[in-house]
Parts: C-alpha cells; structure tokens; sequence
C-alpha cells in the first residue's frame, strides 16, 4: 500500500515536471520573440518563477534519490538532469544585454558538455 502511493506520488511529480518544462520552453520563446523591454520582463519573472517551481521538484526528487524506498532510480535521475538544464538558463536573465552574449557562449558551453557526458554514459 506505502509502495503504491509512493510510486502515485512519484507520477505526480514526474507530470508536474514535465508541465513545468513545457511552460518554460513556452515562456522562453516569447521572451525571444518579443521585442518590447517591459513585456520582456513580465516574462523572465515568470520564467523565474517556473524555474523556482521546477527547483522545488528537484528537490523533492534529490530526497526521493537518496532514500531506499526506491529500487529503480532510473526515472528519477533522469528527470532531475532534466530541470537541472532547465536551471542552466536562469542566469542569462538576470544579467544586463552588455554581458549575455558572453553568458550565452558560456552556458552553451556547459550544456554541450553536459550533453556529451549523458550520451558517452548512455552508451
């Protein structure tokens, strides 16, 4: 019975997660797109809150990683890699324009070897 709502709230949260980046990959094209200043920062207050949402998700899945109720940590490692690049982007908003080409350059960087450390470890 413990095990059967562990596992309900496991899916909660995996559907939380997956929402969350949903809006957020939402929410970072139209700041791209936009181009009026104050529209922009409407919307990378709301990309900040989803971030912090996610945050929150990881969180709860770290807690849920270290614990030995779970056998198959599988999904849940994968899930927090998955906000953790989500995480990656919050910086570049918070910066001025002056300085986020060089952010840019600098989280590209990180999540190109991030990317190429899970798919050597897939292998």
């Amino acid at each position: 019975m413990a095990q059967r709502k562990l596992q309900q709230e496991l899916d909660r949260c995996f559907k939380r997660v997956a929402e969350g980046i949903q809006a957020f990959e939402s929410l970072f094209d139209k700041i791209n797109q936009t181009s009026v200043p104050s529209q922009k920062e409407k919307l990378e207050d709301a990309l900040k809150r989803e971030i912090k949402k996610l945050q929150r998700h990881r969180d709860q899945i770290k807690t849920w990683a270290a614990s030995n109720e779970i056998k198959d940590k599988k999904p849940l490692l994968e899930h927090r890699k998955l906000i953790e690049t989500v995480s990656l982007w919050e910086p570049n908003h918070s910066t001025r324009i002056a300085s986020s080409l060089s952010l840019d350059m600098h989280y590209l960087t990180r999540l190109t070897f991030w990317c190429y450390d899970l798919l050597i470890g897939l292998l």
